[in-house]
């Protein structure tokens, strides 16, 4: 079964985050230059295969590589979603400018980001994440912003409102914090809580917006 990007690997979905590495990913891109990803190997010729791999690990499949942010700016901004982010921190009980932090570092507040391993939309909901958190479209702003804020806030309850911890679960799985007892030694979960953090300092001085 093949699946176009506002499903991104549903099929994989919570299998492949438990079970890394047991599946092959198939990309392909089809006639009309929309990505196509899949676990099922494609016969049809209106797709071209652009690429396959095997997830050898948790973090490959977990959202863009963080520890390449250096390149990317870190500036503070104001957004079209700003008012919708504030409402659901409000809502969740959750520090604005650290929602927006993440906002900011998970897809550059664009709602139509993608990454290579299949994360949808402003919060790089994974599509497991996403059905779990009743987001029927990652791609809607106000949809994917409330299943995410939803997950962060679980994660910080789980983690007794440690934001370091809460940010690692975030980008590198429960299980990964668990196993490891506290932040991952990955460089991709190290950068991005390190720039997350950053980013939480910054928005925080703007304190009659974020306040």
């Amino acid at each position: 079964m093949l699946i176009h990007r506002s499903i991104l690997l549903s099929l994989l979905g919570f299998a492949l985050v438990s079970n890394v590495g047991a599946q092959t990913v198939f990309v392909y891109k089809d006639q009309n230059g929309s990505s196509v990803i899949t676990n099922v190997k494609s016969t049809d010729p209106g797709l071209k295969l652009v690429k396959s791999y095997t997830p050898t690990s948790q973090i490959e499949i977990l959202g863009p590589a963080h520890y390449k942010l250096t390149k990317r700016k870190l500036n503070t901004r104001e957004t079209e979603f700003d008012q919708t982010i504030f409402d659901l921190a409000d809502a969740f009980k959750l520090d604005r400018a650290l929602i927006k932090a993440i906002v900011h570092i998970e897809s550059s507040f664009n709602p139509q980001a993608v990454s290579p391993k299949g994360a949808q939309g402003l919060m790089q909901l994974m599509p497991a994440t996403a059905s779990s958190y009743n987001v029927n479209n990652p791609f809607n702003a106000y949809d994917n912003l409330r299943g995410g804020i939803a997950f962060f806030a679980d994660l910080m309850h789980r983690y007794q409102n440690d934001v370091r911890l809460a940010l690692a679960a975030y980008n590198a799985g429960e299980t990964a914090v668990s196993k490891y007892q506290g932040i991952p030694p990955f460089p991709e979960t190290q950068a991005y809580v390190k720039h997350v953090l950053q980013l939480h300092k910054n928005y925080q001085r703007q304190a009659h917006t974020y306040g």
